[in-house]
């Protein structure tokens, strides 16, 4: 693996034995284009629909909305459950509405934040540490505030690995919710071969049931 990282708008920070995971850090909204956040406090404070966009739960059923800019909402209601936590794969409910009406629609259900059983693991014995926050022999790359910024390579080749990756991706409700803009980054293995890094939360691929363009 020759080169290790390219990001396009987001920044990504290296951790542990491969491990990416974002700053808290706050990128400043291009004022001709389209909002950005990095940083969670921040886009709580500074727009009102980060609060709200999330999954809910309540019994038999789960509900993702994912924010759209200026108030509004795709929200995709699941019986059975969230994906991956009970749903029953039949088709979703899909809906563009507001904010008041998404605040009816999870009235009395439970917000939740699920976690990767992964998040935070340690370096097992004989890892290479690639990057920590530091430069490291490992890897060649700007270093900005604790961020391996994009166009970094690693110094040696590897072969049979195992990756272990966390990373957070920017807030961007502006942007089309199936747009790589959204939240666009990767990992080039062999300078060829991309693993993408997309924001695609809220969005079941099946054209059947998206209702808004693909892009």
């Amino acid at each position: 693996m020759k080169r290790f990282l390219r990001s396009y708008p987001t920044f990504i920070n290296l951790f542990i034995w491969v491990t990416i995971l974002s700053s808290s850090y706050c990128l400043a909204a291009d004022k001709q284009s389209r909002r950005i956040w990095m940083d969670a406090d921040k886009a709580a404070a500074e727009d009102p629909d980060y609060l709200l966009q999330g999954e809910y739960v309540s019994k038999g059923v789960g509900v993702q909305a994912a924010a759209l800019g200026k108030g509004t909402f795709y929200v995709s209601k699941f019986e059975g459950g969230l994906p991956g936590q009970g749903w029953d794969k039949s088709k979703p409910h899909v809906e563009l509405i507001n904010a008041e009406s998404l605040k009816k629609r999870i009235n009395g259900m439970k917000r939740t934040e699920r976690v990767s059983p992964t998040l935070g693991a340690k370096a097992p014995e004989g890892a290479t540490i690639l990057f920590n926050g530091k430069k490291t022999e490992h890897i060649n790359g700007q270093i900005k505030d604790g961020l391996l910024m994009a166009g970094a390579q690693t110094t040696g080749n590897y072969s049979d690995f195992t990756l272990h990756l966390e990373f957070r991706l920017p807030y961007k409700p502006d942007s089309p919710l199936s747009s790589q803009d959204r939240g666009n980054s990767g990992i080039y293995l062999q300078n060829r071969y991309e693993t993408q890094i997309l924001d695609s939360f809220g969005l079941v691929y099946d054209r059947d049931q998206v209702k808004v363009p693909l892009k």
